[in-house]
């Protein structure tokens, strides 16, 4: 291929992608409501101006070649570039992602709460598991990310804005159903029920505890937070989940949470962006937002913590 790619016309990158997508010229050509002879010609263009064949074109359709599928992951990224400028002419927006847990049991308040009705208008929100979200940050998709933990990785910035405890359930009339804590150890004497892989308990359990307290493999696995609730309270095991997670089944009956005894086990929220590319704008604003909520949450901890006199 030769390197020509600041020079690319997105609109002939649109049609290439459109008929990898619809798998022939014509139906691009429908789908992109213009002519078939002019998805042709911008394809052409393309694959002259590369010097590479992007697709194999055959009677039953046509395939993206080696370099195509090569080219295609980069394709998308530009036209998703590109509609995320014009969305930003029209009026500022945020792309903002939120790990799985954050996304379902903390977003929706922290946006309802925010009293700028305006500003959540603005905000395309993603909910995606940790690797999925890291790699959108990467790759320009997202603008902010929204993450249970965070590895110190270089060439972002990484903000603070809410601890979370861990706490251990267990279904209604188990052995540990009357007890108000646990230890570790004796939790992971039963069968362990699995979540959503890559949210960082595991990292924060070797952290805490080293090589002295080893998390098990989980017997089941059932890739969410929902899923390892439903499991536990059927009786199939016991887990480890934030505490807001599992308030309301906890309110229920349906579950019963425990403290973990040997230490406090909790979660460092982070916002994360590029670095230097979060500070202005939406994305300043819900920094803002995000760091008023820690304060709170710091400042109630204090109170709650003084003796009664």
């Amino acid at each position: 291929m030769r390197s020509g790619a600041e020079a690319l016309d997105l609109r002939e990158v649109r049609a290439f992608v459109a008929v990898v997508d619809a798998g022939s010229f014509l139906a691009a050509a429908r789908r992109l409501s213009v002519s078939q002879p002019t998805v042709s010609l911008q394809v052409q263009r393309m694959e002259a101006q590369l010097g590479a064949p992007l697709l194999v074109r055959e009677r039953s359709g046509c395939r993206p070649t080696p370099a195509g599928a090569t080219f295609l992951p980069h394709a998308r990224r530009l036209l998703d570039a590109g509609e995320r400028a014009r969305r930003a002419l029209e009026g500022e927006r945020l792309t903002l992602g939120a790990s799985s847990n954050i996304g379902v049991y903390h977003l929706p308040d922290v946006l309802a709460g925010w009293g700028d009705a305006a500003a959540v208008d603005r905000i395309d929100l993603q909910v995606a598991p940790h690797a999925e979200l890291l790699e959108s940050l990467a790759s320009g998709r997202i603008d902010l990310a929204l993450t249970e933990w965070w590895d110190g990785r270089s060439g972002y910035d990484a903000q603070p804005w809410h601890r979370e405890p861990l706490v251990a359930i267990v279904p209604p009339g188990h052995a540990l159903a009357r007890a108000r804590s646990v230890t570790l150890e004796r939790l992971f004497t039963e069968p362990l029920i699995g979540g959503e892989g890559g949210t960082g308990t595991a990292t924060l359990l070797r952290e805490a505890f080293g090589a002295r307290i080893a998390m098990p493999a989980p017997r089941h696995a059932f890739g969410s937070t929902e899923g390892v609730k439903r499991a536990v309270s059927a009786g199939l095991g016991v887990s480890l989940v934030l505490a807001r997670s599992c308030r309301d089944e906890v309110a229920a009956g349906a579950l019963h949470a425990l403290r973990v005894r040997d230490g406090p086990l909790v979660k460092t929220f982070h916002a994360v962006g590029v670095a230097g590319a979060t500070g202005a704008g939406l994305a300043g604003a819900l920094l803002a937002r995000l760091a008023r909520l820690r304060s709170g949450t710091a400042r109630a901890g204090r109170t709650a913590g003084r003796p009664e006199h």
